[in-house]
């Protein structure tokens, strides 16, 4: 509409103050020179309301579209996820457990996770939710005084799962994907067996994770694999695919947005992903004994450097182009491999 249009509604304006109604939260400027009302706000909201009448109504099928804007929503952030925190009551709670057990039961996963939050946030609102421990309950086996045996199998997480008895649980063939564990109770009874880690995992705070049952059938792909060593005292996951992961962080050392970096500060080693593991001085030395690098002085910085061998080059973009492993490389590799 144009600001003439204005002027003409009945009862409405007499003058219009251009700068203002431009800066109005509103409207938007429309390419004809004219305005537009901006309803943008609204989408995520009606979102919202179809989620909640679903979980009212049993009989109603989240479908299309709002599925997927749901399940990438999956970590308990967004739009939708916000305009329900508003809307939804601690009542509502059981609805939102019933939804997320049966997106579990037909494996939408991302659907469950987007569930499994909002229940999570709403279980804090609960007033027959005074615990951690009834918390869990009643998020995995249904009810705050569930009797139920405390294993989860198959389930995925993503996000934060925070103010959680983990105690005496046991996580069978789950994946958790840059979750982070905060302020949840663990034990040497709580148990990952058989599960995936991915991306960022952060345990908040990590006093007692040392003592929980990591089980070696678990796959801890990088970086998740340095927060588990980092917590647990050791090495996980395979060794073949931990020493090749350790040997591609440690070679970028020297290879910085696909160019040569033929020598770095001694300081810099310990600085990135390297540094959060407890390999990092075993990995150096393997790079010194097969004399892929040397130290050497650097004029102006205490304790010198490292300079990469400028005979293996060929050896080192091999590996960073397509990790295959030649010469002092694969000399570097065999000897990490023991």
């Amino acid at each position: 509409f144009a600001l003439s249009d204005l002027l003409s509604l009945q009862g409405g304006f007499r003058t219009v103050d251009e700068a203002k109604i431009g800066e109005h939260a509103l409207l938007d400027r429309h390419e004809s020179d004219g305005f537009c009302f901006r309803y943008e706000f609204l989408a995520p909201y009606l979102r919202a309301l179809g989620v909640r009448n679903a979980l009212m109504d049993e009989s109603l099928v989240l479908q299309g579209g709002l599925v997927k804007v749901l399940e990438r929503e999956r970590g308990g952030s967004g739009e939708v996820s916000e305009n329900l925190s508003r809307i939804l009551r601690p009542k509502d709670f059981e609805a939102v457990v019933q939804r997320c057990h049966r997106a579990v039961a037909e494996q939408n996963f991302s659907l469950a996770s987007f569930f499994f939050n909002l229940g999570l946030d709403l279980s804090k609102h609960r007033s027959d939710i005074l615990s951690d421990a009834a918390r869990t309950k009643a998020l995995f086996f249904g009810r705050p005084d569930s009797l139920e045996g405390r294993e989860v199998v198959g389930w995925r997480f993503f996000g934060t799962m925070e103010d959680l008895d983990l105690t005496e649980v046991t996580f069978r063939e789950c994946y958790f994907a840059d979750v982070k564990f905060r302020h949840c109770g663990v034990s040497d009874k709580t148990i990952f067996d058989d599960c995936t880690f991915e991306g960022s995992v952060v345990m908040s705070p990590q006093s007692k994770w040392g003592s929980v049952d990591y089980r070696e059938n678990c796959k801890a792909i990088f970086p998740a694999d340095t927060s588990w060593e980092k917590v647990l005292k050791r090495a996980v996951g395979r060794k073949a695919e931990r020493v090749d992961v350790l040997l591609s962080i440690a070679l970028s050392k020297f290879w910085y947005g696909g160019r040569f970096r033929a020598s770095i500060a001694k300081t810099n080693w310990h600085r990135g992903w390297i540094g959060e593991t407890h390999e990092a001085k075993r990995v150096l030395a393997s790079m010194l004994k097969a004399k892929l690098i040397s130290m050497i002085p650097i004029s102006g910085v205490d304790g010198g450097g490292y300079l990469f061998d400028r005979t293996a080059l060929a050896d080192l973009q091999n590996y960073m182009d397509g990790r295959h492993k030649s010469g002092k490389v694969r000399a570097v590799f065999n000897d990490l491999m023991g």
